[in-house]
């Protein structure tokens, strides 16, 4: 049986239209899709696979719908002749469709590649964004730190470094060697370790003076390898300039309270010793004509024990074991009797020049704080005139001051006493001066001054209700004034009136308990001077038994603080049992921070510190027997 020939011809007809229609739909819609993104080469490549698969089967439909249409109207031999075009047109649509294909498979394969490097360099951009973030943090934390941070390469060269650090040396900059930013060098310090540290690749803490800045610093050196691959050393430095302040202090009242132990056993054995040696100077003058050489000879006895004795109370004063025992004083003589000491701190071409105001008021103060003031600002003049000068001193009476005191920023008011200090020196610039009555300031170096000088005259002179003004310009010298408030016209202190004969000042019976035989004895005789009688033992046992004897005929006990056995508080409180209305006088060679620890410092109490002269003991005695009250020593 014979199949027919036409359902394949129309299913050919029909399939062929079909694959017009539909690729012509495909070209449309993948044109339109391609369109929406212009940018895409994936599109465009799909665009033009389409339009090569289109044509070609575009091309091959028309071929068959010509083929078919030859056919049905019989010119078969018509197909015939184009059926080879047909076919190659087919080939040349399929190498074309082939090709296209192989230049867009190439293509899509280089489109992966630039995907691939573009999610590289995306990759690596958020990389370097991160590590720009990570550095700038790092960067703000450094600068947020308080503590100096900095890098320096081999060859000494800065490579970085943070806010406090430019703000400690604000002239820095990169690539600066580091020994002329902080140190002021030429060429790197000597024996640095900075070398040392790189090649060992260890770790180094140490101590380091900033010299620019004058400032002490904890630095922690550490060799890293820099961004660059090269050694560098990261230098991490916090300030411990106040720390080394406050060890200054600790160590420098560490040295005073050794100073003040030592002084304290010193002053009592040497108070001791100069006790007899001033008060018989003192008996001798008494009764010897002043203008004899005898005189003048036992005068300067008298005078230099008596520089041994204010030369100890200095030194328990400087080393804060002796308490202020304000008299009344004339500055006048104070001044002109220390002067040969202030010529002896002074160099050979320094001038020392006084002015004394005629009939000074005198002032209620302790001699020897004002020696010591006198003499820290001598040496401070001498100081500031390395080449010679003059260093001037003038006393002046001001009826009323009224004006502000330059340290303590309060008025100066009232009748005062001016002792007023120049120098020829070479004065100072307004940072100095803004800093010079601080404890441990001091321009010089460690060797020559601790700073301490004028802080401790700053102290004293207001521990005496007084003022200290600085007047001082660069190249111009120095003044300071010192304010006093006058004292009321009182007696002036005994040891600045001229020496009489001793006086009948009464009859009492005194009852002398002293463990050091010719102390005891030399005030004996001084008392018997002045009309006294006397009994006298040498220890607090003796002296109990004397007075369980001679209870009423004793008007005053006159005893030494510090004795074997028994003290003179407790003999004192023994004998309030039996009279508590009996006055006491005490007496000591030891320091007042240990005469205090006794209780014989406190309000009402009569004491007296050796050495003391006949006429001192006298007026002491004198003024606790007519006391109108009697003294309760068991507080």
């Amino acid at each position: 049986m014979t199949l027919p020939w036409w359902p394949v011809i129309w299913v050919d007809i029909l399939g062929s239209l079909a694959v017009v229609i539909i690729a012509s739909e495909c070209l449309s819609l993948s044109w339109v899709w391609s369109k929406k993104a212009p940018d895409d080469a994936f599109r465009h490549y799909v665009f033009m696979l389409t339009l090569a698969i289109g044509a070609f089967s575009i091309f091959r439909s028309f071929g068959h719908l010509a083929k078919q249409a030859l056919i049905f109207t019989d010119q078969q031999d018509i197909w015939e002749i184009i059926a080879p075009f047909s076919g190659a047109g087919n080939t040349a649509a399929f190498i074309t469709v082939f090709a296209f294909s192989i230049y867009f498979n190439r293509l899509r394969q280089v489109k992966l590649q630039i995907d691939q490097v573009d999610l590289n360099l995306a990759v690596a951009k958020a990389e370097a964004a991160a590590a720009l973030q990570s550095e700038k943090m790092l960067l703000t934390i450094f600068d947020g730190m308080e503590d100096a941070i900095y890098v320096i390469d081999q060859n000494f060269r800065i490579k970085y470094f943070n806010r406090i650090v430019k703000e400690l040396l604000p002239e820095i900059e990169l690539g600066a060697h580091c020994y002329e930013c902080l140190m002021d060098n030429d060429a790197p310090c000597k024996n640095c370790l900075h070398q040392f540290i790189l090649d060992q690749e260890t770790a180094h803490t140490r101590e380091l003076d900033i010299l620019k800045t004058g400032k002490t610093f904890s630095l922690v050196e550490i060799p890293l390898i820099w961004i660059d691959g090269k050694k560098v050393k990261l230098n991490v430095g916090r300030n411990i300039t106040e720390q080394k302040k406050l060890e200054a202090q600790l160590h420098h009242s560490q040295k005073m309270e050794a100073i003040g132990t030592l002084a304290g056993g010193m002053a009592h054995d040497i108070n001791n010793s100069l006790t007899p040696v001033v008060g018989y100077s003192e008996l001798i003058l008494m009764q010897t004509e002043p203008d004899t050489p005898l005189y003048q000879r036992v005068q300067h006895i008298r005078d230099c024990a008596k520089r041994a004795s204010n030369l100890i109370s200095r030194i328990l004063a400087f080393s804060r074991r002796q308490v202020i025992k304000k008299e009344t004083i004339n500055l006048n003589g104070l001044i002109d009797n220390f002067s040969k000491m202030l010529k002896g701190l002074l160099e050979e071409n320094i001038v020392l020049e006084l002015q004394l105001k005629d009939d000074l008021w005198p002032i209620a103060a302790d001699s020897g704080q004002i020696e010591q003031v006198l003499a820290n600002l001598a040496v401070n003049a001498r100081d500031a005139m390395p080449n010679g000068g003059t260093l001037l001193i003038e006393t002046d009476n001001i009826a009323s001051a009224n004006s502000l005191c330059g340290s303590c920023n309060n008025d100066i008011s009232g009748p005062q006493v001016l002792i007023q200090v120049s120098d020829s020196g070479e004065g100072m610039n307004p940072a100095v001066k803004e800093h010079i009555f601080e404890p441990y300031f001091t321009t010089k170096s460690k060797e020559k001054g601790t700073g301490l000088g004028l802080a401790m005259s700053h102290g004293i002179i207001h521990q005496h209700g007084g003022h200290i003004n600085l007047y001082s310009e660069p190249g111009l010298g120095t003044t300071f004034k010192i304010y006093f408030p006058a004292a009321q016209q009182t007696s002036i202190a005994v040891d600045q009136v001229k020496i009489a004969a001793p006086v009948s000042l009464g009859t009492e019976t005194i009852l002398v308990v002293e463990d050091d035989k010719d102390i005891r004895k030399f005030t004996q005789e001084c008392l018997r001077e002045y009309g006294y009688n006397v009994l006298e033992t040498d220890c607090g046992k003796n002296a109990l038994a004397i007075f369980s004897q001679k209870s009423a005929r004793i008007d005053l006990m006159l005893t030494d603080v510090i004795m074997p056995d028994m003290n003179g508080k407790e003999l004192a409180d023994r004998i309030k049992e039996t009279r508590p209305e009996l006055k006491t006088l005490f007496m000591s060679g030891y320091t007042d921070n240990v005469i205090a620890h006794h209780g014989i410092l406190d309000k009402d109490i009569s004491f007296i510190s050796k050495p003391f002269s006949p006429a001192a003991l006298a007026q002491k005695v004198r003024e606790t027997l007519d006391k109108s009250t009697a003294i309760d020593f068991s507080r």
